[in-house]
């Protein structure tokens, strides 16, 4: 049974099917366990970490900033038959802003590592909530750095060819990447590793529109919680009652209760008393719901 965040994110952090994600639109960094590999999680005083040898996450709900924390789940369709969902820890606007950066910046020495130290360079997206920064020890590519000016192509080249760390972090969170960052035309790897994507980038967004996260919120973390028909990869398997109900949990205490309702009677094949009238998020659970249906009306027995 969830009865805090803290609980929560406690729970979320020793699931190997869990995974956690830092970042904007555009610019995300992704903390997945690897297969097999282990992973070391600690709780402390509302700060929870997992390291392992790919990279780490930090979840911070202490006070000042954790008086302010929300947590949002949702679920939300995709495609014609197949729905997401996640969980949005979010902060006031004003409460999350951060320096904002627009010029790729020398920070110095990284003030709070979990892997192991290095100088933090901001990449300068100009993202408000969010400094995304490379770590790195190695005296040309930070002399590169301090000559830049903008992230430009040959900039990038270097950073590629140094390996460098990626330090994404917000006032709540953050995540590091250790692993190599593969080419344009490469896999990203079966662990932690980041997206950067300045088409999307460019759109100013803190989070994909089809995220119902409530205004004057923006999420500095989030959480994707075991999926009943596919693992932390997107790989497809049968339909999970156990793992469907655990979601259905989460969502019944921190979701939309609209969507929630919408959902149960879309579930249970009930029309709709209102079908006219439905706000955004009843038509998102409806949708859901439905295919949640057939999901598990299929399922193998």
């Amino acid at each position: 049974m969830l009865t805090s965040l803290d609980d929560a994110v406690t729970a979320w952090l020793h699931d190997p099917l869990a995974g956690f994600a830092v970042g904007t639109f555009g610019a995300i960094a992704e903390f997945l366990h690897p297969p097999d590999a282990p992973v070391t999680v600690e709780h402390h005083d509302g700060v929870h970490t997992a390291a392992c040898a790919d990279g780490a996450l930090r979840i911070d709900l202490r006070e000042p900033v954790g008086v302010h924390v929300s947590a949002h789940a949702w679920r939300r369709p995709t495609g014609t038959d197949d729905w997401t969902h996640g969980v949005a820890i979010c902060l006031p606007h004003d409460v999350a802003a951060g320096p904002a950066r627009t010029t790729v910046t020398v920070l110095g020495p990284d003030p709070d590592p979990i892997v192991r130290p290095g100088t933090l360079v901001d990449l300068g997206l100009g993202v408000g909530h969010l400094e995304a920064c490379i770590r790195t020890t190695d005296p040309d590519l930070l002399a590169r750095c301090e000559a830049a000016g903008t992230l430009e192509g040959s900039l990038v080249g270097a950073i590629l060819a140094a390996g460098a760390a990626r330090v994404f972090r917000t006032v709540a969170a953050r995540i590091e990447v250790e692993s190599p960052i593969p080419p344009a035309d490469g896999e990203s790897p079966l662990g932690p590793h980041t997206h950067l994507l300045p088409a999307l980038l460019a759109h100013r967004r803190t989070h994909p529109a089809t995220d119902p996260i409530p205004a004057g919120l923006v999420p500095v973390a989030s959480v994707f919680p075991p999926h009943p028909c596919r693992d932390a990869l997107g790989r497809g398997h049968s339909y999970d009652a156990a793992t469907d109900a655990a979601f259905e949990e989460i969502l019944g205490r921190l979701g939309d209760p609209e969507e929630v309702e919408a959902t149960r009677r879309a579930r249970a094949g009930r029309p709709e008393p209102h079908p006219a009238g439905l706000s955004a998020a009843a038509r998102r659970g409806r949708r859901v719901g439905e295919r949640l249906a057939v999901a598990a009306a299929t399922a193998p027995d």
